[in-house]
């Protein structure tokens, strides 16, 4: 009622702050250069960063690639960087300097990860990490890129090491425990995927498939594999609804209408179809 409009949580802050640095940006690229040293992720500049010395540049248009050429730049000043930063015993004191350089490193390492730039992302992290092992930044975000990639051995191994250091911390032991039961979902998986490549008819099998795919959000592989079942027409009129409700909790409701459209043309006497 008085006018005013009172914002809460960091993640709120931080979308402002995003609409305004994009405003300045707009306003101004044509005059200035701008660079950003990263304190929370601000997804619209992804495009438009690239490595730059210990912070990142805001190019004036979107980047077609992070070239070879920057990543030269960048790895050769990080090396250089980080060799002097571990022979400094100063450096080892400041609790402080190790979480800022850690941090700038990690935020270089989410560019290269935007880009699916898996080995520099990996590198990026992983010297954040050694500069700063008790970084919860740094050790999740090299954890994430880990489980993206399917490494899950690797992720846990990172999670383990930042265990020690962090014994008494439930968050991780309960990431460890989650990494785990990704990756038994995963090989479970990967065994259904075997079994009906085996057993190309073997509806049932089938259907447990696509549940796993929707379970793990793989909507790219349940797109395919539904789309063949769908085809089938010896699919009954309860496993076509089935498929379509995998959808439901991904979100997807152009898939949902999409498919029941298609069932009410093959099942026009069902009025569950016609209903949902």
């Amino acid at each position: 009622r008085s006018g005013r409009i009172i914002v809460t949580g960091v993640e709120q802050v931080m979308q402002i702050n995003g609409i305004l640095v994009q405003m300045i940006v707009d306003h101004n690229r044509w005059k200035y250069d701008f660079y950003v040293e990263e304190s929370y992720v601000i997804p619209w500049m992804y495009p438009y960063l690239e490595p730059y010395g210990i912070i990142l540049k805001i190019n004036k248009e979107p980047l077609a690639e992070i070239t070879p050429e920057m990543v030269k730049r960048d790895t050769e000043y990080w090396d250089a960087l980080f060799k002097d930063l571990s022979e400094d015993p100063k450096f080892h004191r400041d609790d402080v300097a190790q979480k800022t350089f850690s941090k700038l490193r990690s935020a270089i390492g989410g560019v290269y990860a935007y880009r699916r730039m898996i080995r520099e992302a990996e590198s990026a992290y992983r010297q954040a990490v050694q500069l700063c092992p008790e970084s919860p930044e740094a050790n999740f975000r090299l954890t994430q890129l880990y489980i993206e990639v399917g490494r899950f051995d690797d992720a846990i191994t990172v999670l383990e090491n930042y265990r020690k250091r962090d014994p008494h911390n439930t968050k991780i032991r309960d990431a460890i425990n989650q990494i785990r039961e990704i990756k038994r979902g995963v090989e479970g998986t990967q065994q259904l995927e075997q079994q009906l490549q085996a057993q190309p008819n073997n509806l049932p099998l089938a259907l447990q498939l696509a549940r796993a795919y929707a379970a793990q959000q793989r909507v790219d592989q349940l797109d395919n594999l539904v789309s063949q079942l769908i085809a089938a027409p010896e699919l009954s009129q309860e496993d076509f609804l089935q498929l379509a409700s995998f959808y439901v909790p991904l979100n997807r409701g152009d898939r949902v209408l999409a498919m029941l459209n298609q069932f009410v043309q093959r099942f026009p006497q069902n009025p569950v179809g016609w209903y949902n």
